[in-house]
């Protein structure tokens, strides 16, 4: 019968596998062998983006729409970089919300009006929130003031300071992203994160979707609105995106959706998203398998500490001073880290470690 550490590496690296045959079929797009197919609408890879905020996601009428910025002969398949002067409207200082409609068309047309723009057939649309409350942050105080005086004698002068509440922050860096794809795709075979986002015509064919990348909003990047705040700069950068980095980053967007209903503060989140864009992707990949391989190599020695421990009867042979000093050390530090609210990215394996530490006084 093969051990527990075999069945252990076996199941691993079939995971390990499984995972990477996923991750590099995501970057293979689907090909269309027969009708019928989805044509792509391109046109010279040129093209017009409209940027509008609203202070609806779902607005009723282009009178709920108001311009922030028009990008006519835009080239799509060239990075691109533009600051903004947006006026701050009356809303956002009364703690108000805000969502970025983006619209592009393949067709490089002239209009008069950016609203018939908004009524032609070949067009593609996303939404996200341009506003997110945060709690500010606090100055520093001194709670007696520069002289150490006590309570029993000016306990007048005492002033206890109220929390904080969260007030409206605007998004400062906005990233877009539009599908550089030249291929047809099966209609009935296009992949789930995808298929959201395209706008097919009545010819069948598929306009380029245009994307608001959500993982590059930082909380560093967040600017607090107020009563005094009349104009921002808001740093809008383009990028074409391919096939299969779209649906990775659709796929990473919804997991971070889903870490979010499970607890994860937005300090959290925001540790995860350093991760994927302040790393390069191939590196990223590379720290992936080097961590999983510590993974688990931690689970087999927890599984020989436990076996260890499970047939040890007293301490005899072992320094107790040193045992003591370990899990005193490993306790104060996952303590420490819960005092500081730190990220639970850090905080679960200090936990772990404590538990492998305290194991041994509960054993013997």
């Amino acid at each position: 019968m093969p051990s527990f550490t075999t069945v252990i590496s076996f199941v691993f690296t079939a995971y390990i596998a499984h995972s990477i045959y996923g991750i590099a079929s995501m970057f293979i797009a689907p090909h269309c062998a027969e009708e019928p197919c989805l044509h792509p609408f391109t046109q010279e890879n040129k093209g017009q983006v409209l940027v509008l905020y609203s202070k609806y996601q779902r607005p009723s009428s282009l009178s709920d729409l108001e311009l922030i910025d028009n990008w006519e002969d835009f080239n799509f398949s060239e990075s691109h970089e533009k600051y903004v002067n947006f006026s701050v409207p009356r809303q956002l200082k009364r703690n108000g919300t805000m969502y970025l409609h983006v619209f592009f068309s393949p067709k490089n047309q002239k209009f008069s009006n950016w609203r018939d723009f908004l009524q032609q057939e070949y067009l593609s649309h996303t939404v996200a929130p341009l506003t997110v409350y945060q709690v500010p942050d606090a100055d520093t105080f001194s709670l007696l003031g520069e002289k150490n005086v006590s309570t029993e004698e000016k306990p007048r002068n005492v002033v206890f300071e109220k929390k904080p509440l969260p007030v409206t922050h605007l998004r400062s860096k906005i990233q877009l992203n539009i599908l550089q794809h030249s291929s047809p795709l099966p209609r009935k075979d296009i992949p789930h994160e995808i298929a959201p986002l395209l706008t097919v015509t009545r010819d069948n064919r598929f306009v380029p979707p245009v994307y608001i990348d959500s993982l590059s909003f930082r909380i560093k990047d967040l600017l607090k609105v107020d009563k005094n705040t009349h104009e921002v700069n808001l740093h809008f950068s383009y990028s074409p995106i391919s096939f299969g980095k779209l649906r990775v980053w659709v796929q990473f967007s919804s997991s971070l959706e889903q870490m979010k209903n499970f607890g994860f503060t937005d300090k959290d989140l925001d540790d995860v998203k350093g991760i994927f864009t302040d790393t390069n992707i191939y590196f990223l990949c590379l720290t992936f398998f080097v961590a999983g391989f510590h993974i688990l190599f931690d689970i087999l020695a927890f599984k020989n500490d436990i076996s260890f421990w499970r047939h040890k009867k007293s301490m005899v042979g072992l320094s107790t001073r040193t045992v003591v000093w370990r899990a005193f050390s490993q306790t104060v530090i996952f303590l420490y880290l819960l005092e500081e609210d730190t990220s639970l990215l850090v905080t679960v394996p200090s936990g772990l470690g404590c538990i492998i530490e305290v194991g041994p006084f509960l054993i013997c």
